[in-house]
């Protein structure tokens, strides 16, 4: 994912590409190579950080390695990171972790207000509630295990 997208950035981009799809595994390129880009491109949920500078070398290894889930930043960003302390790094690994969890949440969440606005209109309109209706109910309220 290009940072530098026309229209819309790529770190908005990838917010709403993890939104539609929290599975998706994200390597930004860009032609920034501060730190400060990287660590917000890994806060939007990128697993990958490469600079164009450094793509020839490192793009294939990158997508290798957050295709195995593992991070990937660019080596000029890594000797960065060794000045900049790791609790900002790991900060930004957590919030974005946090906002996939999140997000799973509030979808559970809609999926059970939505079942229980079907199973309501049904009572007021006298049908009974069948076991089968009540664990479909429960279950959306639990969300996949």
């Amino acid at each position: 994912m290009d940072i530098g997208l026309p229209g819309i950035s790529g770190i908005e981009a990838a917010r709403q590409i993890l939104k539609a799809s929290p599975q998706t595994r994200i390597v930004f390129l860009s032609q920034h190579d501060s730190s400060e880009m990287a660590a917000q491109a890994m806060k939007a949920g990128g697993l990958g950080y490469v600079t164009k500078i450094d793509a020839a070398a490192e793009l294939v290894r990158a997508i290798h390695s957050v295709r195995e889930g593992k991070p990937f930043l660019s080596q000029c960003i890594r000797a960065q990171r060794e000045t900049v302390p790791t609790y900002k790094w790991q900060a930004s690994y957590q919030a974005a972790e946090l906002e996939t969890e999140l997000t799973k949440m509030q979808e559970r969440l809609q999926q059970a207000e939505s079942e229980i606005h079907k199973r309501r209109l049904a009572l007021s309109q006298g049908q009974r509630d069948t076991a089968e209706e009540r664990e479909a109910l429960v279950d959306a309220m639990n969300g996949p295990q």
